[in-house]
C-alpha cells in the first residue's frame, strides 16, 4: 500500500480554510494499477476505502504499444521506455474524490461519471513528466533456474542449445530434445531453488537425465522408445508395468524413431512501472511520484526445429 502524506499551510491552497490551518492530505492507494483503452489509454488506481481515484490519460499510445516485443527477446529481459509530458489536454493526470464507493473503468472512459456517482473534488496536475517502463521476461518453467542453463559457462544464455532445436535451454521446456519435459526429468526435491541438490541421473553416466538423450543407457534414444501410436511422449509407453516407462528401463529397447519434437511454450511476464515527476496539485507538489506497477503474463508457443 502506497501512502503519501503531505502537511501544507492552507494559504497555499485554492480551496478555502482559515488562515494558518494545517491541511493533512494522504494518498492511500495500492501499489498496483490497472489500465484500459477507450480512445486514449488510461492508467488508473482506485482507493475504495477513501472513495478516490488517480487517472493518467495519454494520447498516441495503444495497449499494443505496451507489449511490442519480438517473439524471441533480444536479451534475457527486454525493456521498452515511453516518456511523455503532461499538458492538461491530450496528456493528463487527474485526482478525484467521490460521494460513495467507486470501482471499474467506467469512471474514466466517459467525460461524465455514471449517474449514481457524484464527484466531490477534482484536481489535475498541469505539469509533470511521465516515464513508463515495460519489461518482458520469458521463462520456460522447467524447474532449472536460468543461471544453471549456461551449460558452456560463458555468461551467454542464448548460445546454450543442447538439443540443437533452435531454442536456447533457458527457454526450452525440453532441454535435451528427448520428448520428456525437463521438469519431468528432475527429482521433486531438486526443482528451482533446490536445483543443485543431485539432479536425477538414471543411468549414472554423469549426465543428468534432463540433458541426457538416452536416460537409461540402453543404446536407444529416449525419444525413440515409443510404442505405436506415436505421440511424442515416451512417458506413457510401458512394457513392464512393474518397472515403469521403457525409456527408463534398460532391459527394454524397442524402437520407434521419433519424427517430431513435442510442442511446448514459455510464459512471458510483463511488468509495467510508471513514475510521474514534478506533479503539481493545489494540495501537493511532488518531485517524484511512484504510480505503481502492473504485472501480467501470457503463454507463447515455441515450435522446435526437429533434427
Amino acid at each position: 500500500m502506497q501512502k503519501f502524506k503531505v502537511i501544507i499551510i492552507a494559504l497555499l491552497l485554492c480551496f478555502s480554510c482559515n488562515d494558518g490551518d494545517i491541511i493533512d492530505v494522504e494518498f492511500n492507494f495500492d501499489d498496483s494499477f490497472a489500465f484500459t483503452q477507450c480512445g486514449q489509454i488510461i492508467f488508473f488506481k482506485i482507493n475504495e476505502d477513501g472513495n478516490e481515484s488517480l487517472a493518467l490519460s495519454l494520447s498516441g499510445i495503444s495497449v499494443d504499444d505496451l507489449f511490442d516485443f519480438d517473439d524471441i527477446l533480444n536479451d534475457v529481459e527486454d525493456t521498452i521506455v515511453i516518456e511523455r509530458t503532461l499538458n492538461g489536454t491530450t496528456d493528463r493526470f487527474n485526482y478525484r474524490t467521490y460521494s460513495s464507493e467507486v470501482s471499474g473503468n467506467d469512471l474514466f472512459c466517459n467525460p461524465i461519471p455514471p449517474a449514481n456517482i457524484n464527484v466531490l473534488k477534482e484536481e489535475e496536475s498541469l505539469s509533470g513528466t511521465v516515464i513508463i517502463t515495460i519489461t518482458a521476461r520469458d521463462d520456460d518453467n522447467d524447474g532449472v533456474p536460468a543461471e544453471f542453463e549456461d551449460v558452456n559457462g560463458n555468461g551467454n544464455l542464448f548460445d546454450d542449445d543442447t538439443d540443437g532445436d533452435g531454442i536456447p535451454n533457458f527457454l526450452d521446456a525440453d532441454d535435451d530434445g528427448d520428448n520428456v519435459l525437463t521438469r519431468d526429468e528432475l527429482n521433486s526435491d531438486s526443482i528451482n531453488e533446490n536445483f543443485g541438490n543431485n539432479p536425477l541421473d538414471t543411468d549414472g553416466d554423469g549426465i543428468p537425465d534432463y540433458l541426457d538423450t538416452d536416460d537409461d543407457g540402453d543404446g536407444t534414444l529416449t525419444r525413440d522408445e515409443e510404442i505405436a501410436p506415436q505421440d511424442q511422449n515416451p512417458r506413457n509407453d510401458v512394457t513392464d508395468i512393474n518397472f515403469g516407462p521403457n525409456y527408463l528401463n534398460p532391459n527394454v529397447s524397442d524402437e520407434l524413431p521419433a519424427v517430431a519434437f513435442r510442442p511446448h511454450s514459455v510464459t512471458r511476464t510483463y511488468t509495467i512501472t510508471i513514475t510521474i515527476n514534478n506533479i503539481q496539485f493545489s494540495f501537493l507538489n511532488q518531485t517524484s511520484f511512484d504510480f505503481g506497477e502492473n504485472v501480467s503474463s501470457e503463454s507463447i508457443q515455441k515450435t522446435p526445429i526437429f533434427n
